[in-house]
């Protein structure tokens, strides 16, 4: 997948927020494939053209979505905990109630969920590296029974 097709599909998952274009979250994507190596023991590279060589599956595509998710999700945390907080207040006319919540609680909210967000990463990464191993030859897997067996 491209990166500019996994920021497009990210951007309209966090519902097209005014602060966020597609161009910046595939510039962090882009960025990040570092991040997606080390995690998932990968050899991701941008060649001239600024697309991944070679291309992500779809399994490397959701890891580094999740982690742009996380990055998005600590960055509201942070934002919402920048000003004074206006503290639980209610306000009430008739069939009409407005409820203002102190930014506090948002930043808590916005970090259960961030939280949630590197719970299910973990598990994808669990899953991709479990995916990905190459058995041991036959041979090789007797001389660690063998070794273990002696110990």
């Amino acid at each position: 997948m491209k990166l500019v097709d996994l920021a497009d599909i990210t951007y309209r998952e966090i519902d097209t927020p005014d602060t966020l274009s597609v161009p910046i979250i595939a510039f962090w994507l882009a960025s990040n494939l570092p991040a997606l190596n080390i995690l998932i023991g990968t050899d991701y590279k941008l060649d001239n053209t600024e697309e991944s060589n070679p291309e992500l599956g779809d399994s490397e595509s959701i890891i580094l979505k999740y982690l742009y998710l996380i990055h998005f999700y600590g960055w509201l945390v942070k934002s919402s905990l920048g000003a004074a907080g206006i503290g639980f207040s209610e306000l009430s006319d008739g069939d009409t109630t407005i409820r203002w919540v102190s930014k506090n609680e948002i930043a808590k909210s916005y970090d259960q969920l961030k939280k949630a967000l590197e719970a299910r990463l973990n598990q994808l990464v669990f899953a991709y590296k479990q995916n990905t191993v190459v058995p041991i030859g036959l041979a090789a897997a007797h001389d660690l029974i063998r070794f273990y067996r002696i110990q």
